[in-house]
């Protein structure tokens, strides 16, 4: 069982930290001007595709396996958020899409990224190198979710 434990570990591990470096790529992204000079996404949105998975999900903990298996509806509801606000955004610039992309993305990234480190400690794995550099991912999701955190507060205390 604990070599089992082990292997699915090692794939979720890797699995959740490829997917936080795609949400570290939408929070990190601004966009660039199409030719009718309106703001568009320049990074597509990650893909979690936990059907892959080959391990058996019944070793792990109630809770670890619930959030991991949450995360794509998450990113379902984040995605209807961030269309939802770009509905009623104004061109060219579409602020307040993007502000609501990178803050949704920089909040799944940063989920992904706990639940990995709570993996890797489950069963004694190798801490992640994702906090290495300033533009590791953890670091970036980590910024963009302060900023707007900060923001947002502001915002609220200004109506």
């Amino acid at each position: 069982m604990q070599r089992e434990r082990i292997f699915i570990t090692a794939e979720l591990v890797f699995l959740l930290e490829q997917y936080a470096e795609g949400c570290a790529r939408v929070a990190a992204d601004h966009g660039d001007d199409n030719p009718q000079s309106e703001r568009e996404p320049t990074v597509n949105y990650p893909l979690l595709n936990l059907t892959d998975v080959s391990g058996d999900w019944r070793v792990l903990s109630r809770l670890l396996m619930y959030r991991i298996r949450e995360l794509p509806v998450l990113q379902n509801e984040a995605q209807r958020t961030i269309a939802g606000v770009g509905e009623y955004d104004h061109p060219p610039y579409y602020s307040y899409y993007f502000r609501e992309r990178q803050h949704q993305f920089s909040r799944l990234g940063m989920k992904a990224v706990i639940l990995a480190m709570r993996l890797r400690k489950a069963v004694g794995l190798p801490e992640s190198r994702l906090q290495d550099t300033e533009w590791s991912a953890y670091n970036v999701l980590w910024k963009v979710w302060r900023q707007e955190r900060k923001r947002r507060a502001a915002d609220y205390t200004n109506k």
